[in-house]
């Protein structure tokens, strides 16, 4: 068959390439890689559509940055401070990104800086952190069961920092002498970013 007609095997054969390539004139390139694994008629789509039409903005998204200011695996943790500071560089940093050259631009909710950390309890000013006689007691303060409002955010900045000795246990658990609290070391902090879309 085949071998006496060699024409015929080549030509159905480029038919049918023909035919099975009739699907690419409906390529779509996706530059979304949201929009990869959410289908468009998912209920967070169809709300992101309405948000995307009542404020002409590009969908919210949201980032966390773990930072480990001493490094990770066997490196020590920085002392408190230190490491806050360190921690208020990585965001200061990512906040001097200009609009529309990243993905790290900061929308104005649900904080007015577009970013929720235990950073905040300092307004991310690197003066009110060192100005602070004792951020280990004011961290403390924060994660106590009543903590700064009530215990509504406590748990929230309990889970976004990791400290040794640990302070979620809220003041009433710390040692008693400023040594104490002035040898706490942070191992990791976590900062939530909100980003605008744009």
């Amino acid at each position: 068959g085949t071998q006496q007609k060699p024409w015929a095997t080549m030509g159905s054969t480029a038919a049918l390439a023909l035919l099975f390539g009739c699907g690419l004139l409906r390529v779509q390139i996706v530059v979304d890689p949201l929009s990869l694994w959410l289908p468009d008629a998912s209920t967070s789509a169809v709300h992101a559509a309405r948000v995307r039409m009542l404020t002409g903005r590009p969908d919210a998204r949201f980032l966390q940055v773990l930072v480990e200011p001493g490094g990770t695996g066997a490196a020590a943790p920085l002392p408190l401070r230190d490491g806050l500071l360190a921690s208020l560089s990585v965001h200061e940093a990512l906040s001097a990104v200009p609009p529309g050259r990243s993905a790290v631009t900061l929308a104005g909710a649900p904080t007015s800086s577009g970013v929720w950390s235990p950073l905040e309890l300092w307004l991310y000013d690197r003066r009110r952190l060192l100005a602070d006689p004792d951020p280990a007691a004011t961290l403390a303060r924060a994660v106590a069961a009543d903590g700064i409002d009530g215990g509504f955010t406590a748990v929230l900045l309990g889970g976004q920092l990791a400290t040794q000795p640990p302070l979620q246990g809220g003041a009433a658990e710390l040692p008693r002498n400023d040594t104490a609290l002035n040898d706490t070391a942070l191992s990791a902090l976590l900062l939530n970013y909100f980003l605008d879309g744009s």
